[in-house]
């Protein structure tokens, strides 16, 4: 068996996702132009988190490279645990954050990665809901996570068609879809009483929700670079690829494994419309690295050997070269 670079330790993995990080913070620190975050009224709390990170430059990017390293290792930990990629690799922390921070400015995405965190949670309690018989509260679990993710980052609000989507695959009973909306409407429900406490009718942020799908339908095309649009296509390819590769030897994969990578699938397909609600859409790539994070490592599985290797180091060079350039050229 031949050499397989994709696969190594956790103290490397480490130390890459380190050496990266430090490259992009480089990148970051001299070439940052500060964007806003479509913040609507209702997501007082989104604001409020973002308001206060962004007016601390150093703890803001503290707290941005908590979330970053979370989020990663969170995944990785996600699909290790639940077997979905076969083999145990540490690679979705890598992905996760070349995607993120490969070329995007992290520290402005802070939003989004917090919300990022609260959609893994959510997809770990309905992981974990499957074929367990005390799985009620993993489902409302599931829906507290996603209310919370949409109460700070509006834009997520099409993951809510997740829990129904969850429900439905893993043919749950009505108790299930019971809780999971219970959960989904609690924190949803608090901030509608707040809010009417301070001045608003009660019903305001059903209907701000429904004003955000509204504005953002169609905008996901916009504010992207040349090369944010090439990369994205190669990152797009090589997950068309892992779903076509990872399906293709399904037969040899255990039900669980499969049922869950579909998950992710269907996760991936919910974030395009979570990209058309962002002004800018480079803003919410935190979340569209998630079902990425687990596409694109089961291509490198299943595609092991010196064709893997070049396309692995070729994502690592790339998106080195592409934060060093503004740097050398300055």
């Amino acid at each position: 068996m031949g050499f397989d670079i994709t696969r190594q330790s956790l103290i490397r993995t480490i130390l890459l996702f380190l050496f990266m990080y430090a490259i992009f913070g480089v990148r970051e620190y001299l070439f940052t132009v500060p964007v806003q975050f479509d913040l609507t009224d209702f997501s007082f709390l989104g604001r409020s988190i973002y308001d206060f990170s962004v007016s601390r430059p150093y703890l803001n990017e503290i707290l941005t490279f908590i979330f970053l390293f979370v989020n990663a290792f969170y995944l990785t930990r996600l699909a290790t645990r639940n077997l979905i990629l076969v083999d145990r690799s540490y690679l979705p922390a890598i992905i996760y954050i070349v995607i993120c921070a490969g070329y995007t400015v992290p520290a402005q995405n802070i939003i989004s990665l917090l919300a990022a965190f609260f959609i893994i949670a959510a997809v770990e309690n309905i992981i974990n809901s499957y074929k367990r018989l005390d799985r009620f509260n993993y489902f409302f679990n599931a829906g507290m996570c996603i209310g919370i993710a949409v109460l700070i980052y509006p834009q997520t609000v099409p993951y809510v068609i997740l829990l129904p989507i969850s429900l439905i695959y893993f043919t749950r009973t009505w108790r299930d879809w019971f809780l999971s909306l219970v959960g989904l409407s609690v924190p949803l429900f608090l901030l509608s009483y707040i809010t009417w406490a301070t001045g608003p009718e009660f019903g305001f942020i059903y209907r701000a929700i429904f004003a955000v799908l509204e504005d953002g339908a169609g905008d996901i095309i916009k504010n992207i670079s040349v090369a944010g649009y090439i990369m994205s296509t190669f990152y797009l390819l090589l997950a068309v690829f892992g779903i076509i590769v990872f399906m293709g030897g399904k037969a040899r994969t255990k039900k669980r494994a499969v049922r869950l990578f579909i998950l992710f699938v269907w996760i991936l397909i919910l974030t395009i419309p979570v990209l058309s609600l962002e002004e800018n859409p480079t803003l919410a790539i935190p979340l569209a690295a998630v079902p990425l994070s687990i596409m694109i490592p089961a291509f490198f599985n299943r595609k092991k050997g010196i064709i893997g290797n070049i396309l692995y180091i070729a994502i690592i060079i790339v998106t080195i070269v592409f934060n060093l350039i503004p740097i050398l050229l300055e």
